[in-house]
């Protein structure tokens, strides 16, 4: 997925795993279930909906070739919604306040990314 969102040229966009459960749970098994969740962030429904579509794509085509099940389930979609250019400012002066000003333009424009200082 990480892949899958790094190629998408011009579009910022973040592909995270939420959780996963592997069954069974032993480093010397090959696991007979694995279940996870993957999140794809980006500021744009369209490149978001390729993205997912193309990631499933991958996932059946080698569960096939590997002979596996594999079940696809969305769990949740919304919309990107644009934070407002008031709070965008908000955020902006408070960054500047505590010295970061190199996130400055990040906090403005990019979608919140795994180990970010605000996420840590």
């Amino acid at each position: 997925a990480e892949t899958i969102a790094k190629d998408f040229a011009g579009v910022q966009m973040v592909a995270t795993v939420g959780t996963a459960q592997v069954d069974p749970g032993a480093a010397n098994i090959v696991p007979g279930t694995v279940n996870f969740t993957l999140d794809l962030r980006t500021a744009s429904d369209e490149a978001r909906d390729r993205a997912v579509a193309r990631f499933e794509g991958e996932c059946t085509a080698i569960a096939e070739r590997r002979g596996l099940g594999i079940d696809i389930q969305p769990i949740h979609r919304i919309a990107t919604t644009p934070c407002a250019p008031a709070i965008q400012e908000g955020l902006a002066s408070a960054v500047a306040a505590v010295g970061a000003t190199a996130w400055i333009t990040h906090a403005r424009l990019a979608p919140a990314r795994p180990g970010d200082p605000g996420l840590r």
